[in-house]
């Protein structure tokens, strides 16, 4: 059987988590798992760290490539502690931490202390994210009662077009239906956007440091011309 997967998508802050019983009752979904999504400062680094809540119970059926490998194994309920956060690899290289070390986010005006209790073996090399059970991450950061996406598995005798028809109509404002491929080439483009921004940027720091470099030669130049007609 083909898995057809969609994604419910709410505008930056989020939707009431209500939605996700109404959308376990609709006959077109086969399953469904919520996640709520954050942007993290951590201490001594700017780079943000993006983070998940989401649910172990309903992750390994629509996105197991997020679910969480716990450093000690024998715990099966260290994934839904309350200070425990996993993260990839690359994450766990750029902010310069390992599997057992606490790490300091900041939350507004709070510093939040968490510990990497393990890791996320299914995520891509170079992503830099992180995972924590939801209802522990809606309490840290403020989003009880808030979702910011629901991954779904459309029912076979279904399809994704189907769902959106039939279900679009009933969502709140700014509430979407995406395939999950619209989602990352929309992440991808934002990073393209960003990185175009930069270069030009920098060309345009590069011209400006050069035309005053000259300038200030040509002043000198100027400054000095009578020296230069007697010699």
């Amino acid at each position: 059987m083909i898995v057809r997967a969609i994604t419910l998508v709410g505008p930056a802050s989020g939707f009431d988590e209500a939605l996700y019983e109404q959308i376990l009752q609709h006959p077109e979904i086969a399953v469904a798992t919520p996640i709520v999504e954050m942007e993290a400062k951590l201490a001594d680094h700017e780079a943000l760290l993006k983070i998940l809540g989401v649910d172990i119970f309903t992750l390994a059926r629509v996105t197991p490539r997020l679910l969480p490998q716990s450093l000690d194994k024998s715990d099966r309920f260290a994934t839904l502690a309350e200070n425990s956060i996993f993260l990839s690899a690359a994450a766990q290289e750029a902010y310069g931490v390992k599997i057992g070390d606490e790490l300091a986010v900041q939350d507004g005006s709070r510093s939040l202390k968490l510990r990497v209790a393990g890791d996320l073996p299914g995520v891509a090399d170079g992503q830099r994210l992180a995972v924590m059970d939801i209802a522990a991450a809606q309490l840290a950061f403020g989003r009880i009662g808030k979702l910011s996406r629901i991954d779904l598995i459309v029912a076979g005798t279904s399809s994704p077009e189907n769902l959106r028809r039939s279900l679009q109509a009933t969502l709140p404002a700014g509430v979407l239906l995406e395939a999950p491929e619209a989602a990352s080439e929309q992440s991808g483009n934002l990073t393209r956007a960003y990185r175009v921004n930069l270069s030009m940027l920098a060309a345009i720091a590069l011209l400006t440091g050069a035309f005053l470099v000259f300038s200030a030669q040509a002043l000198s130049v100027v400054k000095r011309r009578s020296e230069f007609a007697f010699a």
